[in-house]
């Protein structure tokens, strides 16, 4: 092996010289935990937030469930107070109420005119809105 290190993340190969010890482990663990999810994904807010029970939703938040298919996520259509139990619904475009907020299966990939619009000066976006303008795909982050 020439090389110490991965192409793409860098992350440090076990060299010969090393012992498989816990402590070698560990490093190369806390090395891929450091890269791969980068800082400005984690800063931004980007990634998946999970649903939590008795917590307030709003219009557009974004969830996922470990009964979620992985290219699943559910994106709240009404607002309110998440319920107790923790949803297990994964069939995708299915409406369900859980407590108080109103939640659909999306797709990750899948796109209609329910999920993407083409940008209008003056329009009331809700976070999570995705709109098309000038051939560029955004995200709402901020209602406005």
């Amino acid at each position: 092996m020439a090389t110490t290190k991965t192409t793409n993340l860098e992350l440090r190969y076990i060299q010969p010289t090393d012992y498989f010890i816990s402590d070698t482990f560990n490093h190369i663990l806390d090395d891929i935990d450091a890269k791969v999810v980068g800082v400005s994904h984690l800063s931004s807010g980007a990634h998946w937030e999970v649903w939590k029970k008795q917590t307030n939703y709003v219009k557009g938040d974004i969830v996922r469930t470990p009964h979620l298919h992985s290219n699943q996520y559910l994106e709240c259509l009404q607002g309110g107070k998440s319920g107790t139990t923790e949803p297990q619904v994964n069939v995708t475009g299915t409406e369900f109420t859980d407590g108080s907020a109103k939640w659909i299966v999306k797709i990750l990939g899948q796109a209609d005119e329910k999920t993407i619009s083409i940008w209008l000066a003056g329009e009331n976006y809700v976070r999570g809105s995705l709109v098309l303008y000038n051939n560029k795909l955004y995200r709402c982050k901020t209602p406005h």
